[in-house]
Formats: structure tokens, sequence, C-alpha cells
């Protein structure tokens, strides 16, 4: 399993970097998916990939990969919402369901009635200043 090699199991219960990361975005879990959501609280709580896995009915390794991802998205939508000045209204409402709720572009043109394209280029708009905000 070395797609999950980055959070094992043994640092649940400690303070490892991924924990860490965890709990600086535990204001933000309320904003996630309501599925992802409390996935997230019973892993800030302590829960054990293995235990969240037979509650969510999935796979240890699966859990782990879903809370890294996660863990990014919410990174990412925290660090727009701190630079908000360096980003229009558009593209923080954009951020907010690409990185906050994880929707495809696809979802969100469908949203906010822009075209597939519009979209995209803003996403990777933003990727783009993200990059160049953390130099």
């Amino acid at each position: 399993m070395k797609h999950i090699s980055y959070i094992p199991e043994s640092t649940v219960g400690g303070r490892s970097g991924c924990r860490k990361a965890a709990e600086a975005i535990e204001a933000w879990v309320d904003q996630l998916d309501p599925k992802e959501g409390a996935m997230m609280k019973l892993y800030l709580r302590g829960g054990g990939f293995t235990e969240i896995g037979q509650l969510c009915g999935t796979r240890p390794e699966n859990v782990a990969r879903r809370v890294q991802k996660v863990i990014t998205r919410v990174a990412a939508a925290k660090f727009c919402q701190q630079n908000r000045t360096s980003f229009s209204r558009s593209e923080l409402a954009i951020t907010k369901y690409y990185f906050l709720r994880g929707m495809t572009i696809r979802q969100i043109s469908a949203i906010k009635h822009q075209p597939y394209k519009t979209v995209n280029k803003i996403v990777l708009g933003v990727k783009e200043k993200m990059e160049l905000l953390r130099k």
C-alpha cells in the first residue's frame, strides 16, 4: 500500500503531520460534503482508519486516501480565504465549490451557469495564483 505510506495507521492517535493539518482545518469540516464531514469528524476525534472504514463500509486504505485528499482540498480553500484580496469574488466562489465541496468543474459550471471552459480557466488561474503566492 504505497499510496497511504504518508499517513500510517500507527500515528492516528499521535501527533503526526497529517493529524496536525487535520486539526488546523477542523473549523472547515462543517462546510464539507456530509459524508466527508462525518468521516473527518471521526478522524479528528481519534478514530483509526480501520474503525472508520468499518463504519463507512469501505477499506482502511480508501479511508486514508480520502482523508488525505480532504485535508489537501481544505488547506487549499483555507489558503485562498486567507489571501482573498488576491482573488476575485467569482474565483473565491468557485474555489469553495472546487476545493471544499470537492465538486467537478462540470458540476460547478452547471450550478454557476457558466461554460465549462470558463470555470476550468478560473480553476487553473486560481491554482497558478496559489503557486505564486506560496513562493
